[in-house]
């Protein structure tokens, strides 16, 4: 509908129906439509923009499709990398994911007019400012981000100077209702990281539980099949003998020596070192054992009964190393 500020900055005898505001009326009113689209007879109307982030591109397209006078809104984002709101990268044309995402980038409370609806225009129009469809013209027509920055810093400028005190504590309030809308996310995803937490936590017990239980199955698997394994290395040891057994039976006399080559040389090598000198090697050995022999014989246990004395013990060491002397100093004496 109407009101009293509408018709005041109209000429006098127009009455503006709600149509009028998106498609305007003659001359007097031109609306929100592009004025050239709607001459060249076209269905569709739109303000597209575009701007680059970390991830991509994004591409943003409010417009309007008008059919039998009648005209039908939409709002389409195209982000060129996946988000939350479109985890696909596929472009959200639901009109509140879109009106969410632009929101997060561009705050209504900082660029008002570029994207708006009726509603919108109809506040516009019954704020009846001076030059406010100049201004509304102006925005529909720029082609930059950096003249829309420097039509919001003019915008601003001028509603500090009317002293718009209801429209900066609506805006304060936005704020305010923006940073408990972030407070209330952040303690959501403190909830999400905490829960997360205790998942992790849990999954690491049921870890440590079912590696004991493992460990568990494998010690009596192996208590179960030990007198098993004890019975077959048993069996395994008889089929070890017997093989060798039977093997030595049927290998002739000679055929260690057939299969020890080095071992026979090595032993022709010492027994022809012990054959050129023998009775050299005789005496060496019977010296060793005239040496030991006596204290070994005389006192070590077990003792003679009774006790010999020491008058015998030497009787007896001397009469040994008699003995051995002969064989000693005798060459050729058989040994």
């Amino acid at each position: 509908g109407t009101s009293a500020a509408i018709l005041r900055s109209v000429q006098a005898g127009i009455t503006l129906r709600p149509l009028t505001y998106l498609l305007g009326k003659d001359k007097e009113w031109q609306g929100v439509f592009n004025r050239r689209a709607r001459q060249e007879n076209r269905e569709e109307y739109s303000i597209t923009i575009a701007w680059r982030e970390e991830e991509g591109r994004v591409t943003a397209t409010r417009g309007w499709h008008l059919r039998a006078g009648d005209p039908e809104g939409y709002l389409h984002v195209t982000p060129e990398f996946p988000t939350d709101l479109s985890p696909e990268g596929r472009p959200i044309t639901d009109l509140d994911v879109a009106e969410e995402f632009l929101e997060r980038r561009l705050p209504k409370s900082v660029v008002p007019f570029f994207f708006y609806d009726g509603e919108h225009v109809q506040a516009l129009a019954e704020a009846n400012r001076a030059g406010q469809m100049r201004q509304i013209e102006k925005l529909l027509d720029i082609a930059a981000i950096e003249t829309l920055t420097e039509y919001l810093q003019k915008v601003i400028a001028a509603w500090r100077r009317d002293g718009q005190a209801a429209e900066a504590q609506a805006e304060v309030e936005a704020l305010r209702a923006s940073v408990q809308q972030k407070n209330a996310e952040y303690a959501r995803y403190e909830a999400e990281r905490d829960d997360f937490i205790a998942d992790i936590e849990n999954l690491k017990r049921e870890i440590r539980r079912n590696e004991r239980q493992v460990d568990a199955i494998r010690a009596q698997s192996k208590q179960r099949d030990l007198p098993k394994l004890k019975e077959r290395a048993a069996e395994l040891s008889k089929s070890l003998e017997a093989a060798c057994h039977t093997l030595a039976e049927s290998l002739p006399l000679g055929a260690p020596l057939w299969a020890n080559p080095q071992l026979v040389a090595q032993v022709g090598t010492a027994l022809s070192e012990a054959t050129g000198n023998a009775n050299h090697l005789l005496a060496e050995e019977m010296q060793d054992i005239l040496q030991r022999l006596p204290d070994r014989l005389l006192d070590e246990a077990p003792h003679a009964k009774p006790p010999l004395s020491d008058s015998q013990k030497e009787h007896y060491r001397k009469k040994l190393q008699n003995i051995f002397s002969q064989y000693i100093d005798t060459p050729g004496s058989g040994f």
